[in-house]
């Protein structure tokens, strides 16, 4: 293995600028620059990052915005509210430029997730912990998330107390359903302007307290948690598992009493937001905290010994940082670390496909390191032995592309498929990911040129039932041959998977597709004897675009 230095947290650079004559002294392209281009809330398309000196509220102007007929995925940030408000109507209102007051709106237009928008606040939670541990330094388990919607900071010591408080709802417009998540967070407020003595602010606690660069690491968070809850249909698995890497008070998940019993899920959900109607928040167990209706959701912090741990293979057909400009991280990377729950997750880079090609070793070190993880190298063609007895430390496997055949006959050679299957079979969250030949290796079979020409091959490890078919829009020959390959039953069905798109599994179970890209699409091919469809099915899949 080729370690990469100490765990470490992406940090943002600080930002110089001139405020605008009686505007905020928050500057959105300063935050919009710091978050870059491809979130859902900056990318070309989306209603991007405004930030506003003064307004009633920064969740009722969003609730205003879809009732007009706007949607979109978009960020509002104000300097100060005059009718801001919190969970069971208490107000909320702070000195100007002392707090971070955000709301984002999230279109949500999957079905498959009406029942489970309570997963929502949890995001936003996790999002405001991540962003104060990175943006501002709070590591060692300082920050807090208590159910349901409060973060605290420093809670065993004499500042500290309540840091943020998140209020959800949900809005029915003529575009169709969206989320509307405010958060408002204490950035510089001294202790006589603190709105209760329980609270407390970054300022006090002795933190780094930039506003640009926690707005930023705020929207980069919540980019990417948000996007595991839209990609997945349901946060029951995801969520859960992330929160095991924070601390948690407060947490409704075992009995009075202990004794590891796990308590009944409590009902939460968003409420529809009703104009003129006050949410009053009655407190009787299981009642929801947000506007809208109830909805079921599981309960939603788990004691990690009652668990089930989950196993996660994300096959890429091509992209991700490999075939990105510069060997720069993408979407999919973010996706694939987002789904091992962890703020810095080991990371194993595989690139025995390539020859352990250091050019290759080289843009992945570069392209996670600035993702903020721990980063090894599997090695096989020197100090193997080191390399597979450390493997199983790892959090997340990535394989690179290549040769499939040699990858496998390889990894056979010198037992990683065996220390793999051991990896799954433990009691411990594990994510399996490659691109190209290191996606097809999971499979049964693919349709490979590991041999040349392209052709069929069921050479894989079988960790997943059927055969995959990566760069199907890249390469003119790869549609007709695997077309052919399945009708003949040469291959099992599976899955042709395009450049920049990925299929997702969980437990070995398909979970859903993803891509980082516009138009990418995934198709999964089933053999018919019918005699109109030539030998083969295909079924083009739902593409969630990250």
């Amino acid at each position: 293995m080729v370690p990469d230095g100490p765990p470490s947290h992406a940090r943002l650079p600080a930002v110089s600028f001139t405020p605008p004559v009686g505007g905020p002294d928050l500057d959105a392209a300063a935050i919009a620059d710091l978050v870059g281009a491809e979130t859902r809330f900056t990318r070309r398309g989306s209603g991007g990052i405004r930030c506003v000196a003064q307004i009633d509220s920064t969740n009722a102007e969003l609730v205003r915005f879809v009732h007009g007929g706007g949607t979109g995925f978009r960020v509002l940030i104000a300097e100060q509210q005059d009718a801001g408000h919190g969970r069971f109507s208490r107000p909320w209102r702070a000195p100007i430029g002392t707090s971070l007051l955000m709301s984002v709106l999230v279109p949500v237009s999957d079905k498959r997730l009406a029942g489970d928008w309570g997963w929502l606040s949890m995001a936003a939670g996790l999002a405001v912990t991540e962003a104060v541990e990175t943006a501002c330094g709070a590591g060692g388990g300082r920050v807090t998330l208590k159910w349901p919607n409060d973060v605290l900071l420093d809670v065993d010591t004499p500042h500290g107390g309540k840091l943020c408080g998140i209020l959800s709802e949900r809005v029915d417009g003529q575009a169709g359903a969206h989320a509307v998540i405010g958060m408002g967070l204490n950035v510089s407020m001294t202790a006589d302007q603190l709105p209760v003595p329980t609270a407390t602010s970054l300022a006090l606690c002795g933190l780094d307290h930039d506003r640009h660069r926690l707005a930023a690491q705020l929207v980069l968070a919540l980019d990417r948690l948000i996007g595991v809850w839209l990609a997945t249909g349901t946060g029951a698995r995801h969520l859960p598992r992330a929160l095991r890497h924070h601390r948690q008070a407060g947490a409704p998940h075992l009995r009075p009493g202990g004794g590891g019993r796990r308590a009944d899920p409590p009902r939460r959900g968003l409420r529809r937001y009703r104009p003129g109607r006050v949410d009053r928040g009655r407190r009787r167990s299981g009642t929801p905290f947000l506007r809208g209706r109830r909805c079921a959701a599981p309960s939603p912090v788990a004691d990690p010994r009652l668990t089930p741990m989950t196993s996660h293979i994300l096959a890429m057909g091509g992209g991700g940082f490999s075939m990105s400009n510069r060997g720069a991280p993408t979407a999919l990377d973010r996706y694939l670390l987002d789904l091992s729950g962890k703020s810095s997750p080991l990371v194993c880079f595989a690139p025995t496909a390539a020859a352990d090609d250091p050019v290759y070793i080289n843009r992945f070190l570069a392209a996670y390191s600035a993702l903020g993880v721990r980063t090894m190298v599997l090695t096989l063609w020197q100090g193997a032995a080191e390399s597979v007895d450390r493997l199983s430390e790892a959090d997340v496997v990535l394989s690179g592309g290549g040769s499939a055949a040699n990858l496998v006959a390889l990894w056979r050679a010198h037992g990683v498929d065996h220390v793999i299957r051991q990896m799954v079979k433990r009691e411990a969250d594990v994510v399996l990911a490659g691109v190209s030949a290191g996606a097809a290796c999971w499979f049964a079979g693919s349709l490979t040129d590991s041999f040349g020409d392209l052709r069929a091959w069921r050479g894989g490890l079988g960790l997943l039932p059927g055969s995959f078919c990566p760069h199907f829009d890249g390469e003119p020959d790869r549609p007709p041959a695997y077309a052919q390959a399945i009708a003949s039953g040469v291959l099992p069905s599976g899955y042709a998977v395009d450049d920049g798109a990925a299929v997702h599994f969980v437990d070995k179970e398909f979970a859903g597709a993803v891509s980082e890209r516009e138009g990418a699409e995934v198709s999964r091919f089933t053999s018919s004897n019918s005699p109109t469809a030539a030998g083969v099915l295909r079924d083009q899949l739902e593409v969630t675009v990250l």
